[in-house]
């Protein structure tokens, strides 16, 4: 116990002294539950150090103590502030105790910064992608998406299809999911782009053919 106590406050003392460096570089930890989804944001320093196998190890640790704890927080992103870092506690520690741990065995400042989630309803279904995945749902970036789906497919079909639609949204980074989302002006600017297109291009084509080149390249925005 004197050992444990020890290397505690020998950590915090390099966590302090590291406070005041820029921590920079995000990777994002991913996790779901029957009933929720939820990414945790973790900075560090330097590249170098984001893609470090401890590193990586003490982000997997820390996403498990935000699982075990999502009542602490809210949907959407919440700040992960120091009542949170003290708050997050587990056996193994806490989620502070990760971040010092980490700064120290690193030498570099480590933050746990965000924690986003999402609720999951009854009958829906996730999908995720992480783009440049450094290990199993740990990444720079992710995307992630949450369907329903009518019939009996089988929980893994579903996996499968909604990591595909996800891999889908990051590649096209779409800004609205059906037309009746996109504001006024954004499809009148568009209808007057594709008018002017189509003028050049396909002049001397019938105006109903014209007008079904435009609502195909509408359906498209």
């Amino acid at each position: 116990d004197q050992a444990i106590q020890y290397l505690r406050e020998k950590n915090m003392i390099l966590a302090k002294k590291k406070q005041g460096n820029d921590a920079k570089i995000s990777i994002l930890g991913l996790a779901s539950t029957p009933n929720s989804f939820l990414s945790l944001r973790v900075n560090s320093e330097t590249d170098f150090v984001a893609r470090n196998n401890d590193f990586l190890k003490s982000v997997n640790a820390s996403i498990a103590k935000v699982v075990d704890h999502q009542h602490l927080f809210t949907e959407g992103l919440n700040s992960v502030t120091g009542d949170i870092l003290d708050g997050v506690r587990c056996a193994v520690g806490s989620l502070r105790d990760d971040q010092d741990q980490i700064t120290a065995r690193t030498q570099e400042k480590i933050e746990i910064a965000e924690v986003f989630k999402d609720a999951l309803a009854e009958g829906e279904a996730l999908g995720t992608y992480v783009h440049k995945q450094l290990r199993e749902n740990i990444g720079p970036s992710f995307a992630y998406v949450v369907f329903r789906a009518e019939g009996n497919a089988s929980g893994q079909t579903l996996r499968e299809v909604g990591d595909q639609l996800a891999a889908h949204v990051f590649c096209e980074m779409p800004e609205f999911v059906s037309m009746d989302q996109i504001p006024g002006q954004v499809v009148q600017e568009k209808r007057s782009e594709f008018e002017a297109e189509i003028r050049s291009q396909h002049a001397r084509k019938p105006k109903e053919i014209q007008e079904r080149i435009l609502s195909g390249e509408l359906s498209k925005v």
